[in-house]
């Protein structure tokens, strides 16, 4: 029968220590953070706020460029940067 190997377990965070305080009082910080966010995206969604890209507003915005437009597009930043060699895209 197989052992399964178990994760290492952290070691201990001495309080004892400056440093030990330090790691406690940012993991204190980061949970109460953590709670005010959460409570402030609940009170917003509770007011209709709405979170994220709206559906569909970009979908489909694309440019068709055709190669003659593209030359003409490069040659001008090549005059407008002063370039005499050819670009590379």
């Amino acid at each position: 029968m197989r052992q399964h190997h178990r994760a290492p377990e952290p070691p201990p965070i001495f309080s004892t220590f400056h440093y030990g305080r330090d790691i406690i009082d940012a993991l204190y910080e980061t949970e109460v953070r953590s709670e005010r966010q959460l409570a402030g995206i609940a009170a917003a969604k509770a007011e209709g706020v709405t979170f994220g890209k709206p559906a569909g507003k970009w979908k489909g915005l694309r440019f068709k460029v055709t190669p003659e437009k593209e030359a003409s597009i490069k040659s001008q930043i090549r005059r407008k940067l002063d370039l005499r060699h050819r670009l590379r895209y």
